[in-house]
């Protein structure tokens, strides 16, 4: 790793393994600030997993409640006695009476294709948040050895 951090330019101001100062520091102080510096970058990369992560869980949490009411109102389409009975009084009635049926079992099944799709997104959202979770772990492992290094 002091291979990476050789030949990099010091701060404005400031001389090659000088530190604010002006003071020259020791291989110690430098090994130090090298720690804390990826400390740092390893903190932002994290904090960046996490903000990713609770976006993307509100909007697994938003899917998952439409996925829960479209399941509620068609459970109770289904049990409403007016969607499933239907009384013929004329032939032009028992027509409209099929049809409307018809297009009605049509939606519905459209409806259900659509809430197979929707539940399958938020697996796959599962999914990817906790591929994003196991990320941040890995993370914070690194950063709480790169402390114990100091």
């Amino acid at each position: 790793m002091g291979a990476l951090f050789r030949g990099l330019p010091a701060a404005k101001g400031q001389k090659q393994g000088q530190d604010r100062g002006g003071f020259p520091m020791d291989r110690e102080e430098r090994r130090r600030r090298r720690i804390l510096r990826q400390i740092r970058d390893l903190t932002r990369r994290k904090r960046k997993c996490e903000m990713v992560r609770y976006s993307l869980q509100t909007q697994k949490n938003r899917e998952s409640a439409r996925i829960q009411e479209w399941e509620r109102e068609s459970m109770g389409l289904r049990g409403r006695e007016i969607t499933n009975n239907v009384v013929i009084l004329n032939r032009n009635e028992g027509n409209c009476a099929s049809r409307f049926r018809e297009d009605f079992v049509q939606c519905r099944e459209y409806m259900d294709g659509k809430n197979r799709e929707a539940e399958n997104f938020t697996e796959a959202l599962q999914d990817l948040i906790d591929r994003i979770q196991d990320k941040a772990d890995e993370l914070q492992e690194r950063i709480d050895a790169l402390y114990d290094e100091l």
